[in-house]
């Protein structure tokens, strides 16, 4: 009989929550405390159907922080957006997703970035990753990857983009602006391919995270 079945295994048995409540109501035959159990299973199945992002970013003249807002658009359910370099990152507990980058200069992400990846690994490690740069080399993506980010969350990462970036020299310090200067002639010296923005990959990187 329906009424000897426990409510652990009422949930489990692969029915619409919903559907078994509404029955049992009916039939008069539940007890309080079985009718609170499938009320909270179903309220917690609610929840857990929104996926919950984390977006921890850094970003120095603006170009990775508006990569972020055009990919926190594409990106389904709940999503919350950190500044590492201003905001106060919470904790990843209740995170299903977390995607995380910044613009690279000198070769490398900001210290606070690569430093927060560091002393989280452990819990980074549980989560979907995704993982993504603001570099206007896309040739040096892969070395520049591996220089930003730890051996572990690079194997783990669920994707890994490279957003390409776009000078701001109005925007620059002086010294950056002179290292920009130079980067720019020895770049065309070489041959190589100017900096352009890549929003293709913006879309990538969302759809990586949209997906299960």
């Amino acid at each position: 009989m329906l009424t000897s079945i426990a409510p652990g295994n009422l949930v489990k048995s692969g029915k619409k929550l919903k559907k078994v409540l509404t029955l049992f109501k009916k039939g008069n035959i539940l007890s309080i405390k079985v009718t609170r159990y499938l009320e909270r299973a179903i309220c917690r199945r609610k929840v857990r159907s929104t996926m919950k992002t984390l977006i921890i970013y850094a970003s120095v003249y603006g170009y990775a922080s508006d990569c972020v807002k055009k990919c926190k658009e594409q990106v389904k359910g709940e999503v919350a957006v950190f500044d590492i370099m201003s905001d106060a990152v919470p904790s990843l507990e209740d995170a299903d997703n977390i995607m995380i980058g910044g613009s690279i200069y000198m070769g490398q992400i900001q210290k606070k970035l690569k430093l927060y990846c560091n002393q989280n690994l452990e819990a980074l490690l549980k989560k979907r990753v995704a993982l993504f740069l603001c570099c206007g080399l896309p040739e040096n993506f892969e070395a520049t990857l591996k220089a930003s980010f730890p051996e572990e969350l690079i194997r783990k990462a669920v994707a890994k983009e490279c957003l390409g970036g776009e000078l701001r020299v109005d925007r620059m310090k002086l010294g950056h602006r002179m290292i920009a200067g130079m980067m720019q002639k020895e770049t065309a010296k070489q041959g190589k391919s100017e900096m352009k923005k890549m929003p293709e990959n913006i879309v990538k990187l969302a759809d990586s995270m949209n997906s299960k």
